[in-house]
């Protein structure tokens, strides 16, 4: 599926543009090329303690020059706790799903990508107590068939909960993500790394990774999103 550029709703776009710049918004760097900040945060399973809808939203800035070494082995193909809704609202999305079939052959055959599923602290959890572990969930090895997809400006679509799939872009890119059904059980996400690789968090610590978002790098691609979204609302 490659779906057609389209005008994000103009309201929308102008809204997300002055959200992005503002002070209040607590920006963290995810090592697969992404920029992200919540704009309404919860604590999921306390919500449905109290009969409150399970929903949190996200804000991405995404771009090429954010993904740190080594990301296609440590969590670039991953899965969710959650069901995750986006709306791209700048740029262009390139997602694929992963569907995994287990290998029985003892030894690979040539160019055969053998792939071992991983489990990993989710971020929140990781901020809290600092430790971003990743464990290995056993020693059974998968084979995956992939199917892309192109989501342009202006299109949403759907990750389902625990379906593996990864996301690239090619130039920055905004996206505007809402997490429904988030599971109250304390399965964590999962990561896929090729047989012989060990994953690292995408949220480790790292020399290269920002740890503020008020470094010149990350400030010139928050507004200059801010910007184009700021012009797709003036002339639509």
């Amino acid at each position: 599926m490659h779906t057609t550029p389209r005008l994000p709703d103009p309201m929308l776009a102008a809204l997300t543009a002055k959200l992005i710049t503002s002070p209040e918004l607590r920006w963290r760097h995810h090592g697969i090329g992404l920029l992200q900040a919540y704009l309404v945060e919860g604590r999921p399973g306390a919500e449905l303690a109290l009969g409150l809808p399970d929903t949190e939203t996200r804000i991405h800035v995404w771009h090429p020059s954010l993904r740190l070494v080594g990301m296609d082995d440590s969590g670039l193909m991953h899965d969710h706790r959650f069901d995750l809704e986006s709306r791209v609202l700048l740029g262009a999305m390139h997602d694929t799903e992963i569907h995994l079939s287990q290998s029985f052959l003892l030894r690979p055959c040539e160019g055969e990508e053998r792939l071992l599923v991983w489990k990993i602290q989710n971020a929140r959890a990781k901020e809290e107590t600092g430790e971003g572990w990743v464990k290995l969930e056993s020693e059974a090895v998968f084979r995956a068939e992939r199917v892309s997809h192109v989501y342009s400006m202006g299109a949403s679509y759907t990750c389902k909960r625990r379906k593996f799939h990864r996301s690239d872009v090619e130039g920055l890119t905004v996206t505007l993500c809402t997490k429904r059904n988030q599971s109250s059980s304390p399965a964590p996400a999962r990561l896929l790394a090729r047989e012989g690789v060990t994953p690292k968090h995408a949220f480790a610590d790292d020399p290269n990774r920002y740890h503020d978002a008020s470094v010149p790098e990350c400030r010139a691609l928050i507004e200059e999103a801010a910007f184009q979204l700021a012009n797709i609302a003036r002339v639509s």
